[in-house]
């Protein structure tokens, strides 16, 4: 396994792209969510999320990492495990819910399209969506001083990487 570059990122960042990949490859997402308002926050020349979001901008939907853990030993002695949490947080510029459901369905749906692995295979062992949150009055940082819907989707996945291929990349001082 090479270190990572842009084009063979780490571990985490492909999974955080393969996710973002899949929403943006099923059709259903795409429908509701303009792909300019769902930024990858992998690439180098992201900077930072819209401060202003107008009507146009929504749904808005941001892709972030959150908690993580990582085991050297994993289930087994010859693998390492890490666990990463993403949450995908939607904003709605409505306070509907048949919007804001609409986007976590197709979500749901293209997430489960991805399988077990997230087309990852050798690399995301499993995956679940859990401890997902609706906010009514959107939390202060995402609703930008208006009244919208916001909600967040937590995708933990885990990914094992056999332990030689870790041990192997270490580089002497």
């Amino acid at each position: 396994m090479p270190l990572p570059s842009e084009t063979q990122p780490d571990p985490i960042t492909a999974t955080y792209r393969r996710i973002r990949a899949i929403l943006l490859g099923h059709g259903g997402f795409t429908a509701i969510v303009n792909p300019g308002n769902f930024p990858d926050m992998s690439l180098p020349a992201f900077s930072q999320i819209k401060p202003n979001v107008q009507p146009g901008d929504l749904p808005e939907v941001l892709l972030f990492q959150s908690g993580f853990r990582m085991l050297l030993f994993g289930r087994n002695s010859l693998s390492c495990e890490i666990v990463q949490t993403f949450d995908l947080v939607t904003t709605i510029d409505k306070l509907q819910v048949t919007p804001l459901n609409a986007v976590k369905w197709q979500s749901f749906v293209a997430l489960s399209a991805g399988g077990i692995d997230l087309g990852l295979p050798g690399l995301v062992r499993d995956w679940m969506l859990q401890d997902g949150a609706d906010d009514a009055f959107g939390q202060a940082q995402w609703k930008r001083d208006t009244l919208r819907y916001v909600s967040m989707i937590r995708i933990v996945t885990t990914l094992s990487i056999p332990r030689q291929t870790v041990l192997s990349l270490h580089l002497p001082q």
